[in-house]
């Protein structure tokens, strides 16, 4: 049985108000269109609703279990409605997106933070993880939007194919290995053959990001490299680099303090370095809610302000985060 949804609109008004009269006031129609409604509901439901007494309508048992299950349904639609009327002028609710693991727990929880004094009855729900990862995500619906880390992928263009990719930052990355490795094992010798000999650390694409490095430096297809530890995390790679243990990729504006410090050095560190784009992804006829706009457009300013500020030296304009992102610097008001 299909019964029309404005019929039981029209029962919900009737009960409340315990009269047609009343009901047809707020519904802004006639009474009589109302115990139209209300009578063709009767014969849908094959049941007698309300039983009149003097002016007044008595509910049935049969009316009070239909409201029962009607009123949750009418009052959370209207509570929604009011909701998303709000959200107009002041924006609320919960952002669901993702990040990759060091850009997001580096920075995109500070910048939450600052979203959040201005806007604090917005919710976040970040997800954390590899862009093919993220990519299915948007792709599906679980997640708003995401930032994705797309250095290096083979089926790049088939992971997100369909989806709106927008370059936002270019962040260098290099080898880098504690300065008592540099000495004891690799003896000062940064040339092909002496790193090839190496063992090495990875994170997240395993060997592809340091067979990218061999590239870039030395225009060499290396087809082995010996790994002798692979994480999921840029601080396990510290860690084990400043334990000694081999040479690791990470953006180096992450280990700036220890390079100043001489605990960790730079593999050539006067090179040109190989990049890795952070690029906003997300569906690209999705139409995003103002505190999506809010929270994107405030992360876009943000971005520009870090790449910025990282880019004040030489050392940092060589090794820093670039701003790439290609449309003009968004304001505050997303309309």
């Amino acid at each position: 049985m299909q019964i029309d949804m404005n019929r039981l609109r029209v029962f919900y008004y009737v009960y409340k108000c315990q009269g047609i009269s009343v009901a047809a006031e707020d519904l802004f129609v006639t009474p009589s269109a109302v115990s139209q409604q209300l009578k063709k509901l009767e014969e849908e439901l094959r049941t007698v609703l309300f039983t009149r007494f003097h002016k007044r309508l008595i509910p049935t048992s049969s009316a009070n279990r239909l409201f029962e299950i009607v009123a949750p349904l009418m009052e959370g639609l209207q509570q929604s409605m009011e909701q998303m009327d709000q959200e107009r002028n002041e924006p609320s609710g919960k952002i669901t997106f993702g990040a990759p693991i060091i850009f997001g727990g580096s920075h995109i929880t500070r910048l939450i933070g600052d979203f959040r004094e201005k806007y604090d009855k917005v919710t976040f729900d970040m997800k954390l993880g590899r862009p093919d990862k993220l990519a299915r995500l948007v792709e599906q619906g679980d997640i708003d939007f995401a930032f994705i880390d797309d250095f290096p992928t083979k089926n790049k263009k088939d992971i997100w194919s369909g989806l709106k990719v927008t370059p936002l930052l270019e962040e260098r990355v290099a080898l880098v290995c504690s300065r008592e490795y540099n000495e004891s094992v690799l003896k000062n010798d940064h040339s092909l053959e002496s790193l090839l000999k190496a063992s090495y650390l990875t994170q997240q694409y395993g060997k592809l990001s340091i067979k990218k490095w061999f590239k870039h430096q030395f225009d060499a297809k290396v087809e082995k490299v010996h790994v002798i530890l692979n994480v999921s995390n840029h601080k396990a790679i510290m860690t084990a680099v400043r334990s000694h243990l081999g040479l690791g990729i990470i953006a180096p504006h992450l280990v700036q303090r220890l390079v100043k410090r001489n605990e960790v050095i730079i593999i050539r560190e006067k090179a040109k370095h190989p990049t890795n784009n952070i690029s906003i992804l997300k569906l690209a006829n999705k139409p995003e809610t103002m505190r999506e706009k809010l929270f994107l457009n405030h992360i876009i300013r943000a971005a520009k302000k870090i790449s910025d500020d990282s880019r004040q030296t030489p050392r940092g304009q060589r090794l820093g985060l670039r701003f790439i992102y290609p449309d003009p610097i968004p304001t505050d008001d997303p309309t």
